[in-house]
């Protein structure tokens, strides 16, 4: 018997995996997703870079391809990408390539970041409706986290990003592209609008989709989680998040204007055993 693998499906399921294991830590106003139609300046040299892991024995693995945020963002129709501003980034990193150490564990827990001036990030700003900022980090064996800039903590370039950025943009974004958690106090420094983990999602782990589809990950005690066929879509204190209802409607989940289920979709809801916090309720 002949068994052949599909990968595209595995792809598929790769993709989804990682945007359900993303957190949304703030997404104030509903920062997030980005809308149909919007330009997004998309600033960090990871989005070009995605991390695919962490380094060491499972780092190793000879992916045929990495995807990145930046070229996933590209690929959606409905928005655009500030496409100054990346030729600025390429530029740069063009002559600041990405430092892969030499030998074993040598590789950086971070790379070199780009210095934005308040001249780049207000200009970027006049173009765009929102700005998403990418930062990473890698450790692994013999090459371990620790409690200093570049690894748990900001490094100086990260932290002047971070500031310029938010005080350039009234909608700004912050994505980590990490294998655990870092230190945070910068978040009630420089007061982003929306700050996401999106962590290290394998080689298709940078074309989940977080940012330019209505995937949301859910807060325990705020959100509904909704499983559906393509995608996973959520719902804030029974309001559908950024997503067409037309979509909903396919999949006959129906809901009023409340918020509320109705009594078919009740059923078929509670048979995926997703939980439901007490803010939202069901019509049975």
């Amino acid at each position: 018997m002949r068994f052949t693998l599909n990968y595209d499906q595995y792809a598929a399921l790769a993709r989804q995996t990682a945007a359900e294991g993303c957190v949304l830590l703030k997404n104030e106003k509903e920062a997030l997703p980005i809308r149909k139609g919007e330009t997004v300046s998309v600033f960090g040299r990871i989005a070009f870079t995605y991390y695919k892991s962490g380094t060491g024995s499972g780092g190793m693995v000879n992916a045929p391809y990495v995807t990145n945020i930046l070229d996933s963002l590209k690929e959606c129709r409905d928005i655009s990408v500030n496409e100054e501003l990346e030729a600025v980034y390429q530029d740069w990193i063009r002559e600041n390539p990405f430092d892969m150490g030499e030998g074993w564990a040598q590789e950086p827990w971070s790379q070199k970041e780009m210095p934005v001036s308040e001249a780049l990030a207000q200009k970027a700003a006049a173009s765009s409706d929102l700005a998403v900022v990418v930062l990473g980090r890698t450790a692994g064996e013999d090459m371990d986290n620790s409690a200093e800039p570049g690894s748990y903590l900001l490094t100086a370039e990260e932290e002047a990003l971070i500031k310029t950025v938010c005080s350039a943009f009234k909608r700004t974004a912050v994505v980590l592209n990490v294998g655990n958690i870092i230190d945070m106090k910068w978040v009630d420094r420089y007061q982003p609008q929306a700050v996401l983990y999106v962590w290290q999602g394998g080689q298709e782990g940078g074309a989940h989709g977080i940012l330019r589809r209505a995937v949301l990950l859910h807060l325990v005690d705020q959100h509904l989680e909704l499983g559906l066929e393509g995608g996973v879509f959520f719902i804030e204190r029974g309001i559908i998040v950024g997503q067409l209802i037309e979509k909903l409607v396919d999949h006959h989940h129906i809901i009023s204007a409340e918020g509320r289920f109705a009594e078919s979709a009740a059923g078929n809801f509670l048979r995926c055993q997703h939980a439901i916090p007490l803010s939202v309720s069901l019509q049975v």
